[in-house]
């Protein structure tokens, strides 16, 4: 046994130093493949290592603005996410990777409830980045910002410059931010109408998983305006079409948020979270979320617009999330922040 023992570990050196030099002697090519297959697979820790080795090694490939928004996308937290897409916005200014670190970064400091830095980004794109591919849904974020930090009497005007750039995606969502604006401007008349265009363009073959908060202010806002007939009707289209939604149980408007997906739960108190992350790579954010659950976090995800936020616990006081924000940094070295939720 002995002799067979020592002549495994030779061949186990043999063997590792094999695959080393497999690794290493990768072209180009190869490499990028090799790391996107691992990403494919939602093989993470082999992705992060495999890209971050990439960009080392081909610093100067066509591949490594699209290799490090990888990695950014892969990033636990929001400040080194953000530190990755200022990189690329440094390395690859004036060009369509700078456009795509822009608009994530715009995206996670909307979901991170930094509406001003966001819209810093967002004004980027549209001015600098105008045809570019975010460009359409940079309109769509700003106006949630706008819509978000109650600076009402802006929106019109990004969303009449969104329409004059045609753009095909984010025409219906950005109609229903200005009837959101109209409704918290209390025109409720005016609300109605803008909230029934919402529902005639609405594109049947799509989820629009927003639709039922759709109907329910839209019979708000004709029960307000003094329509209560019309307003009967259109509740009672609710319940038909969506006897499942919250809306169809009569959740009260104040509750609900239009922009982004309304809650599961009616609500009943006032709690709080850690919230560890916003993603736009949703297989990220179930591999993140799987990892906190095993390690007893408590973790879940719940999608406003394009992104998946990702937060652990649920506390009756700041100071019970405060001790889980420390635990989540010692232990899985994640820098989340408090956040406030209503159920």
């Amino acid at each position: 046994m002995k002799k067979i023992g020592l002549f495994l570990i030779p061949l186990f050196f043999a063997v590792s130093f094999l695959s080393a030099s497999y690794h290493s002697n990768m072209t180009e090519e190869e490499a990028f493949i090799d790391a996107n297959a691992s990403f494919d697979k939602q093989d993470f820790d082999a992705a992060r290592k495999s890209y971050s080795d990439f960009t080392d090694k081909f610093p100067l490939s066509k591949h490594r603005a699209e290799a490090l928004i990888r990695l950014a996308e892969m990033a636990p937290t929001i400040e080194e996410a953000a530190k990755i897409y200022s990189s690329v916005i440094a390395d690859y200014a004036g060009a369509e990777p700078e456009a795509l670190a822009q608009a994530a970064l715009g995206k996670l400091y909307y979901a991170s409830g930094d509406y001003t830095k966001a819209r810093g980004y967002f004004d980027t794109i549209i001015r600098k980045f105008s045809e570019a591919t975010p460009a359409g849904e940079s309109y769509y974020y700003m106006a949630l910002c706008m819509y978000a930090s109650k600076d009402y009497d802006s929106i019109d005007g990004i969303i009449d410059a969104f329409g004059k750039k045609n753009f095909p995606a984010y025409k219906n969502r950005m109609q229903l931010v200005r009837a959101d604006s109209i409704y918290a401007r209390e025109k409720y008349s005016d609300a109605a109408a803008a909230y029934k265009q919402v529902i005639d363009a609405a594109d049947p073959k799509e989820k629009n998983i927003y639709m039922p908060a759709v109907y329910f202010k839209l019979s708000d806002s004709l029960k307000k305006s003094g329509d209560t007939k019309g307003a009967d009707i259109v509740f009672s289209d609710l319940k038909n079409k969506f006897p499942a939604s919250i809306e169809a149980k009569g959740l009260t408007v104040e509750a609900l948020t239009v922009a982004s997906p309304p809650a599961e739960k009616p609500a009943t108190g006032i709690f709080y979270s850690v919230q560890v992350g916003a993603y736009t790579n949703k297989k990220f954010c179930d591999y993140w979320e799987k990892k906190l659950n095993k390690d007893n976090f408590e973790a879940s995800v719940k999608k406003d617009g394009n992104l998946f936020k990702l937060s652990a616990g649920k506390f009756g006081s700041k100071q019970e999330a405060q001790k889980l924000k420390d635990e989540l940094l010692v232990k899985e070295k994640i820098k989340g922040y408090i956040i406030k939720i209503a159920e």
